[in-house]
């Protein structure tokens, strides 16, 4: 279950981080800095997307898609509590960012700590009325046996 949730918020991820509004993006035009993290993410070339999306964070820490993309970087390389640390800021930024309620379902759940889990999982499925997140799960949860 743990690597399926892995999977389902890395295609998550890479689906919405290529999504940025370009309607705030720092004075320093952090853009190009975020489409190279966004690249490195994709091709699983973690340490470099951290790389860029902390180069980003220098120039713009107020951004909630950097801490996003920091976030989703960090659960790739199972580092929880920066993770976590990141999706929350991310979410002080912009409450609606219904990816960082998902990665942090999926942190807690790759933690074991289901409850927890379950509250940012509803959460994210209250906030998304395009239903990227429950078409993607219902692939998921199809090839699950509880």
């Amino acid at each position: 279950m743990k690597n399926l949730f892995i999977i389902l918020f890395i295609i998550f991820s890479v689906f919405n981080l290529n999504s940025y509004s370009r309607e705030r993006i720092s004075s320093e035009n952090i853009l190009p800095i975020i489409e190279k993290a966004d690249k490195q993410f994709e091709n699983e070339e973690y340490h470099w997307a951290l790389r860029y999306y902390t180069e980003a964070l220098e120039k713009d820490s107020s951004n909630p898609k950097v801490h996003l993309g920091l976030g989703a970087t960090y659960f790739a390389l199972q580092d929880y509590s920066l993770a976590i640390e990141h999706f929350e800021q991310s979410l002080e930024l912009n409450p609606a960012l219904i990816e960082s309620y998902y990665g942090l379902s999926c942190v807690y759940q790759a933690l074991g700590k289901t409850d927890l889990a379950l509250k940012y999982y509803r959460k994210a499925l209250g906030l998304d009325s395009h239903g990227q997140i429950s078409s993607i799960s219902k692939v998921v949860l199809s090839k699950e046996t509880f």
